[in-house]
This record gives C-alpha cells, sequence and structure tokens, in this order.
C-alpha cells in the first residue's frame, strides 16, 4: 500500500514538474486581437489614405496646402470628410512645410506584430503621419 502512495505521489509530481516547465519554456503568444477595435483602426487609416489623396488633388489646383481639411470639401464630389469612426471627430491635420503635412489620429491598439512592416504601423495612441506633396504612399493593409 505505501509503495502504490509513493509512486502516486511522484507520477503526480513528475506531472506538475512537466507542465510548470512548459510554461516557463513556450514563448509567449500574441494576445487575441480585439476584431472591433482592429476594425475601427483599419477604417481611421483608410480615412486618412482618403484625405491624404484628397490633399494631393488640392494641391494639384491650387499650388498650395488646404489651411484646414474643411477646404477639402467641395460641395459637388467631396460633400465632408471623414470623420473617426468611435468619436465622429475630424482627424488633426498640421501643415508642417510649404508641401508636407501631418495627418493625425487615436488609434485603438498597436499595429499588430504578424502584419508586414508598413507605412501605415502605428501605436495604439495618438498618433502622426507624415506626408509630402507626390508622396506614392501605399494602399491601407486589408484586416487579416
Amino acid at each position: 500500500m505505501n509503495n502504490k502512495i509513493i509512486i502516486a505521489s511522484v507520477a503526480g509530481a513528475i506531472i506538475i514538474i512537466g507542465i510548470v516547465a512548459a510554461i516557463l519554456i513556450m514563448p509567449p503568444m500574441e494576445a487575441p486581437v480585439d476584431r472591433s477595435a482592429w476594425r475601427r483602426d483599419t477604417t481611421r487609416l483608410e480615412h486618412l489614405k482618403i484625405l491624404s489623396d484628397r490633399i494631393q488633388v488640392y494641391w494639384q489646383s491650387n499650388r498650395q496646402l488646404p489651411a484646414t481639411v474643411g477646404q477639402l470639401i467641395d460641395g459637388k464630389e467631396h460633400k465632408k470628410n471623414p470623420k473617426d469612426p468611435r468619436y465622429s471627430t475630424d482627424y488633426e491635420y498640421n501643415v508642417t512645410g510649404q508641401q508636407r503635412y501631418q495627418l493625425c489620429a487615436i488609434f485603438s491598439m498597436d499595429t499588430p506584430k504578424r502584419q508586414a512592416t508598413s507605412f501605415w504601423n502605428h501605436p495604439g495612441d495618438h498618433f502622426c503621419f507624415d506626408f509630402h506633396i507626390g508622396q506614392e504612399v501605399e494602399p491601407v493593409p486589408a484586416m487579416d
């Protein structure tokens, strides 16, 4: 009877040691992505791309950057500018030079690590992308 208790105790200890070792050795896994936050961030990026394209067209017509994104509304093709999908606020726009500007948003989360390095990578916070006239900006990566 004592032998059975000793064998069961040793087997239990080995199993516990094996589980603890597996947990300590296993590489950390990336946290699951909050799909709704990722979807909102992707929409924000798409909106910034739209605004950047409109600013480029404005430059071609006026040979200057708009003072505000409100100047991009022409009442014809562009009746309104996109707004943040969660807060319904305008995106931040800053003129930083004669042909340079920034478009900014507040993102819900960091760009997921599994996404390839891209112009559109951002932290989960307020972040500004730097643009210049004539810049070819890559498309916003698809949500995977």
